[in-house]
């Protein structure tokens, strides 16, 4: 697996999923999953007193992102923005570091599920988007960013957008991620706000790391401009990928219970899911 080493506290930011831009001076053709390595290293320019810097691990594995895309900064010509996406944190086991991309073994990476048991990171089924059976008594989930998790719980976004494709089609479990996307409240602001709603107050109480609801699955197709509305998007991702709408369907809501989502499609046990007191499973 493809990693990269980021100075502290960068790299805590990015497990939490405070940050999701890593800046560079060098751009790179791969996207796919990243392993984030804590550098040995601080920089004189860090935001952290020296007091603080023993909470911050260093010369570890902290978190694997999907990279997603890479763009030049508009604002610095030769700066290069790479986004991140779903952080999904690791056990610190001691990695060292090197320049630009490098391999990693996933088999030494270790993650600890909802249960508080740990597992390889290679047995983490993170591309079984094409796998459309995800097997008896287990349903394919997909973690969301916050506030899409909700506004998907709530029936108001029927549409999610992805860089990737599957054929499964029917039930899928929406888990929110562990990060709010800052601006995402701008696209559909004002029409909340038309209909009464207090959206600083409405933005501050959404479930992070939690199973928001079930939703039917209904089509993926190429992402165009008409479903953009349903998407809550006021424009298409900055990405040269091709982009794709999941239409999304019958949204049925679950009891909030904690859960640390995955990357890309994977598979979680039924018997974890409790459908709120109005709902039952169809």
């Amino acid at each position: 697996m493809k990693a990269l080493s980021v100075r502290q506290p960068w790299a805590e930011l990015i497990a939490t999923g405070e940050k999701d831009i890593e800046y560079r001076t060098w751009e790179t053709s791969y996207r796919g999953p990243l392993v984030i390595c804590a550098s040995n290293s601080w920089g004189a320019d860090e935001p952290c007193p020296a007091s603080e810097r023993a909470k911050y691990p260093r010369g570890v594995a902290v978190c694997v992102v999907d990279l997603v895309e890479i763009r030049e900064s508009e604002e610095e010509p030769g700066v290069y923005e790479w986004l991140l996406e779903n952080p999904v944190r690791v056990e610190p086991v001691p990695v060292k570091g090197k320049l630009h991309l490098f391999d990693l073994d996933a088999s030494e990476l270790t993650v600890r599920d909802e249960n508080g048991a740990t597992h390889s990171l290679s047995e983490e089924p993170r591309n079984s988007e094409n796998a459309p059976d995800p097997g008896e008594g287990l349903i394919k989930a997909l973690t969301v960013r916050q506030p899409f998790a909700t506004w998907i719980d709530d029936g108001m976004k029927t549409i999610e957008v992805r860089a990737f494709s599957t054929d499964y089609r029917g039930d899928l479990l929406i888990v929110a991620g562990n990060s709010v996307v800052p601006d995402a409240m701008e696209a559909v602001g004002e029409a909340m706000k038309e209909e009464g709603v207090d959206i600083e107050e409405w933005g501050q109480n959404f479930p992070l790391n939690a199973m928001m609801c079930v939703v039917t699955l209904k089509d993926v197709v190429p992402l165009e401009e008409k479903h953009l509305e349903a998407a809550c998007l006021d424009e298409f991702p900055q990405s040269s990928k091709p982009q794709y709408a999941w239409i999304l369907e019958n949204p049925r809501p679950l009891i909030c219970h904690p859960f640390h989502g995955r990357l890309r499609l994977y598979d979680v046990p039924v018997e974890l899911l409790e459908y709120a007191e109005s709902e039952t499973q169809s």
